[in-house]
């Protein structure tokens, strides 16, 4: 089911998931980057799998300038995938899904109370935290995936590029929330960290917007990997480099091969 939904996560991430969902107290979820719905398959049958009945809310903009959804076409392609998806794994009946912002989420169409909060979009989790602090429940389980220091060269289907500081913003974040006491980690994942809201914090959200503007603020100079840098490199040379070219450089550089 993850790999027909097309899953972008370690297969880890999503049993890890799965298990939250079915051991968590509470069956009220909402996630926020819905993708193709392997998260949302993953969550949604933990729960079941544990005898609850589920209301999981899954929110996306399925398309933008930065989506990697743009890829399968427009919005109503992307939903149409989505559901399929959700039918195939038979857990629609458990499912809302909402096409649009999660700031219009938060207003529209939000649950009273959430016990599991999903956080896998565009790295902006200050906004997301900030808008369903009133919204969680005591013990909430707040899942955040790009929790690293990573710096990527990402290309969109157009062939422009651009730079993806979403794992750098999405760490330096929630390590201050860390450190202010507001959230604890209790395990991470690959590069996805499994937290809970801490005991008694109480969450001041004009104070969390102004621990947020610092974070960005730090994003003026940020470190890239040369690594990184030349991977992306060698993929677009490959990616412009014409079939008939590469066979031939694959020709000459196996005629190079000293015989043994």
């Amino acid at each position: 089911m993850v790999i027909q939904a097309n899953g972008m996560l370690p297969f880890e991430v999503y049993r890890d998931l799965y298990d939250l969902a079915a051991q968590f107290p509470g069956d009220t979820i909402v996630e926020i980057g819905t993708a193709h719905g392997a998260g949302t398959i993953s969550l949604c049958l933990g729960a079941l799998s544990a005898g609850k009945q589920p209301k999981v809310f899954t929110v996306d903009r399925f398309e933008g300038r930065y989506s990697s959804r743009s890829a399968y076409g427009d919005v109503r392609d992307n939903l149409e995938i989505v559901r399929n998806n959700f039918r195939d794994s038979g857990i629609g009946e458990h499912i809302k899904i909402f096409a649009g912002s999660s700031s219009d989420f938060a207003v529209q169409q939000c649950p009273d109370v959430i016990d599991i909060l999903v956080l896998d979009a565009d790295g902006r989790i200050d906004r997301d935290l900030i808008n369903f602090a009133s919204k969680l429940s005591p013990h909430a389980a707040i899942v955040i995936d790009d929790y690293d220091h990573r710096v990527s060269l990402s290309s969109r289907p157009d062939g422009s590029t651009y730079v993806d500081l979403k794992h750098v913003i999405t760490k330096r974040l929630l390590d201050r929330y860390v450190a202010e006491g507001l959230i604890d980690i209790v395990n991470v994942q690959k590069s996805t960290a499994f937290c809970r809201k801490a005991e008694g914090a109480e969450w001041d959200v004009d104070k969390m917007a102004d621990m947020a503007l610092e974070c960005y603020r730090e994003l003026v100079f940020t470190d890239i990997d040369r690594i990184a840098l030349f991977r992306w490199l060698r993929k677009r040379v490959k990616a412009n480099v014409p079939p008939w070219l590469m066979q031939r450089l694959r020709n000459y550089r196996a005629r190079q091969v000293p015989a043994h």
